[in-house]
């Protein structure tokens, strides 16, 4: 019987700043390091502000050699018209606006 080397994807969609991206990133660390057959892709949602210290977060990890074969990163295209709702009071509206990538993201995901 040959042994199965079955691929496991995960998805991970953490809200966008670094409160969420962080403890995101430690999990699928700790999960990528117990299974060798998992893969994590992290979607990430733009902050209508620029980022700089998320922007290298992601680099750092994106480039590490533990973690870059099962790792990956999709930047989701930012929705300009979107991006000045991104206060507590719209966090929803924002969210949601970003529904259209991650199916579409996801679906090229599954078709690959």
């Amino acid at each position: 019987m040959e042994p199965v080397n079955k691929k496991t994807e995960l998805v991970f969609i953490p809200d966008p700043g670094m409160s969420h991206l962080v403890p995101t990133m430690e999990m699928a660390k700790l999960l990528i390091a117990r299974n060798e057959h998992l893969f994590i892709t992290v979607l990430i949602m733009k902050p209508p502000f620029d980022n700089k210290l998320m922007s290298s977060y992601i680099e750092s990890v994106s480039t590490n050699p533990n973690y870059n074969s099962q790792m990956k990163f999709i930047q989701l295209p930012r929705d300009d018209s979107i991006s000045q709702l991104f206060t507590n009071k719209d966090m929803i509206t924002f969210l949601s606006s970003h529904k259209p990538q991650v199916r579409n993201s996801v679906n090229e995901i599954l078709n690959s």
